[in-house]
Formats: structure tokens, sequence, C-alpha cells
């Protein structure tokens, strides 16, 4: 497949909510033009400015000379943020989007981690490519001990009680099959913190098998930016929304 039919049928997904204090403006610019991607800026219900900074820097960018463009799609209120991507991964399908791939906007990888996911993803008929934060020898993964720990503690309930086998399957980094899973989104999710894990469901209820609807190659670079949203405190509630995840899978 040509470089420019890439960049046509695959777009761009950063979601956000309250990053005004956090936000690398330049950075961020800076990521979005070495990605060259349409991009979609997702407000998940901002109560602060960090909108109108976003609109500064597409403003900024759409006035230069590229094939991509960047947008901003606001949503209504704050649906958490794997709503938020399910509502953007269907707003991009109806731009006639074959597939998304998703970063977050305090930028903890690289622009070439992502270009990876997508040839992986245009290679294979496989729902959602992940990029799993491994640390190995020769790579640049690092990790604070209490986000990798509590991360470790989340895959092995979620293996051990959704027999769902996946290192890493809430890593950010990942490429969507819209073709393949437009058709499971349009209800929303249950749970904040395990949208992935519900999408699992809904196309395992077809074929019995959700590890053939995943693929995951590990990441080169990874940063836990500092005030990122998973912190001790939060993960109490990322342990409720468990609770919640069985329920919905037990509705699927």
């Amino acid at each position: 497949m040509a470089r420019n039919q890439v960049i046509d049928s695959c777009c761009l997904i950063i979601p956000y909510y309250n990053e005004r204090n956090r936000l690398d403006t330049l950075g961020l610019l800076n990521f979005i033009d070495s990605v060259n991607r349409h991009t979609i800026f997702v407000d998940d219900g901002s109560t602060d400015d960090s909108s109108s900074l976003i609109e500064q820097l597409i403003s900024t960018f759409n006035g230069e000379a590229k094939q991509a463009r960047a947008e901003l799609l606001k949503l209504s209120g704050n649906v958490g943020k794997t709503n938020a991507i399910r509502e953007s991964l269907l707003f991009a399908h109806t731009l006639g989007f074959t597939h998304a791939v998703i970063s977050d906007i305090d930028l903890p990888i690289k622009a070439s981690d992502l270009e990876q996911a997508i040839a992986i993803a245009f290679h294979t008929r496989i729902a959602i490519v992940s990029g799993a934060r491994v640390r190995l020898s020769g790579n640049d993964v690092k990790r604070t001990s209490i986000r990798h720990w509590i991360g470790r503690i989340i895959a092995t309930l979620i293996w051990k009680i959704f027999a769902i086998d996946s290192y890493d399957i809430q890593s950010p980094c990942k490429v969507y099959n819209l073709a393949l899973i437009s058709q499971k989104l349009e209800r929303q999710f249950a749970t904040k913190w395990f949208g992935d894990v519900e999408l699992l469901f809904r196309l395992k209820a077809e074929s019995g098998n959700a590890q053939s609807f995943v693929h995951e190659f590990s990441l080169y670079y990874w940063r836990d930016v500092r005030g990122g949203k998973l912190r001790l405190t939060g993960a109490f509630h990322v342990f409720l929304d468990l609770c919640k995840l069985q329920i919905s899978r037990l509705r699927e």
C-alpha cells in the first residue's frame, strides 16, 4: 500500500480531559507534524481552557501547507476515556477512515512506534494492534514502579477472571480496524477504564476467541509522564471498574 493511501485511510486520535497544566503545545505540534495524519483531538468534557489551546494549535497546524489536517471533536460532557475513544472511533468511521491510531496527549510514545503499529494493522486483518509497554534489553521503556505493578496486577486479574491473555491490554498505543469493530461500538461501554476488554467481549461473542482479535508488539519507547491519571488513589476506582466489567461480560 502506498504511503499516501495509508495517510488517507488511517487517522490519529488524541483524547484529553483538563490537560491545561500539562499541555506541551509545541511538542504536540511537532508530534502531529511528524505523524503526518489527519488528527482528531477529542475533548472529553473539559472544564478548563484546554480546548482553547488545542484550537490555537489546530489553527497553526492547518495554516501550514500539509497533506494532513487536524480538527477538534468536543463531547457534550465527561464520558470517561474509553467512551471518549469509542465516540471518536465512530466519528472517524463516518469520515471514511478504515483505521485509527490512538495516542495520549502527554506524548509518552514516539511517532515511530505508532508507525510500526499502523504497518502491522495494514498487513493483517486484526481488530486491535496494541503496543505493549515491556522493558527489554535494547529498548527505552521506563515506567514508575507503582504504575508498573498496578498494571501487572490488573493484567493478571483480567487474565484469571476473564480469560483474556494479553500482556498490556490497557496500553494507550493502539490501532483499531474500524471496519471490523464499528458495529460493536454503537453501545456505550459500562466502564471508564476497560473499554478495550468490553470490546473484546463483544467480538468474542461471535467467534469465541478474544485473542484472535488482538496483536501485541513491544514498544521501543515509553515514559510514564508525571501527573498522569493513574495514581495509587485512583487504582481503587480501577478495581471497582473490574466489578462493572464482570457485570458487562455477563450481559454479552
